[in-house]
């Protein structure tokens, strides 16, 4: 079975790895983009020291999230401490897919530490959400509203300011709010903007004048926020994170990977974990993921797959060990690999 391929021509893994090798040599501006386990975020991370290469996720939900921990910060609880908490759970936006057996456990189970309160669940602008969460949540509609207006009306109300419009079933929010013992803000940067995010927050923190009251921030993408954890403790900084200067730097603007791909910085991308979008004119693609044909465009392609790892879990809200066994590679040995071909670089004096 092929594993690599240069171009659309077969080739053998060493072979790949050495023309990946050659073109990050001679890259100006190369990026790394992530969506993996630990292993392979770590050695990602090594290998852009060496090259002078920027980290970064691809997935904007992540970014938003990352920046509501470096702006402001906030209070926070993990899911699990809220399904055992939380008697007043309200779910605001679109909430991925990895969610959804949270959610479930939300609407079928009742708080054991909330001195024998039943659970209340409420939504606004939620979209799609599973059955059982559906029959029992009570719905806020703010409509033609955008997430983030909805949660400025939200703030508004509960602090009983006017307002141009109003929130329909703010009522009984309302009240189920002055009668809580434990109140739980579910949401997510893949349905929440930064500003929805940071209003979110602040109606947090409001509540905790005479409630407890926090928010259950589920990742827009798991392993996304594993590798921006990861970049944290490794290099001192969230992703993004660029490595051009000879020191880790962090600044979102202009080190955000979809820009400097999409604005013709970057010349070669080197992308690990699923399958990316073909790269614009003028760039050179290398992919490390699971598949079983070259990528559409990519200069290299090289199968991998997940060994015994270690991943994010939005549930537990940590890192768990993931048993798997493949014959493929895995992406952290073969980013190592061509970490040790990289030559070493000098870094220019300012």
């Amino acid at each position: 079975m092929t594993v690599a391929w240069i171009g659309n021509r077969d080739a053998q893994v060493p072979l790949a790895i050495e023309h990946a090798t050659a073109l990050l040599v001679k890259s100006r501006c190369p990026v790394i983009t992530l969506d993996t386990d630990v292993d392979a975020t770590r050695a990602a991370l090594a290998l852009a020291r060496r090259a002078g290469a920027v980290c970064d996720t691809l997935s904007d939900g992540v970014r938003q999230e990352t920046a509501l921990f470096t702006s402001s910060g906030g209070m926070f609880i993990a899911p699990t401490e809220a399904i055992r908490r939380a008697d007043v759970v309200l779910i605001v936006g679109t909430l991925p897919p990895s969610a959804m057996e949270f959610l479930q456990k939300l609407a079928q189970t009742e708080p054991d530490l909330a001195g024998g309160k039943s659970r209340t669940v409420f939504s606004l602008a939620s979209g799609d959400l599973p059955d059982e969460v559906a029959k029992v949540a009570r719905v806020i509609s703010a409509r033609d509203t955008s997430v983030s207006g909805a949660a400025a009306l939200l703030r508004s109300m509960h602090a009983v300011r006017r307002t141009a419009v109003s929130l329909e079933g703010f009522e009984e929010l309302g009240a189920a709010l002055a009668e809580a013992r434990f109140v739980a803000i579910v949401c997510s940067g893949h349905g929440c903007d930064a500003l929805a995010l940071e209003m979110l927050q602040g109606f947090v923190s409001d509540l905790n004048t005479s409630v407890r009251a926090s928010m259950v921030l589920w990742p827009a993408s798991e392993r996304g926020w594993g590798s921006a954890l990861v970049s944290t403790w490794n290099a001192g900084f969230p992703l993004p994170v660029s490595f051009q200067s000879g020191v880790a730097e962090h600044d979102p603007r202009r080190f955000r990977a979809s820009r400097l791909i999409e604005e013709g910085e970057a010349d070669v991308w080197l992308h690990v974990g699923s399958e990316p979008v073909s790269p614009p004119d003028g760039i050179e693609l290398i992919v490390l993921a699971d598949v079983a044909n070259p990528i559409d465009r990519a200069a290299v392609t090289i199968a991998t797959a997940e060994h015994d790892s270690v991943v994010f879990s939005g549930m537990a809200g940590t890192f768990v060990a993931k048993a798997a066994e493949a014959s493929a590679p895995s992406a952290a040995s073969v980013l190592s690999q061509i970490l040790e071909q990289l030559p070493e670089r000098e870094v220019a004096p300012c």
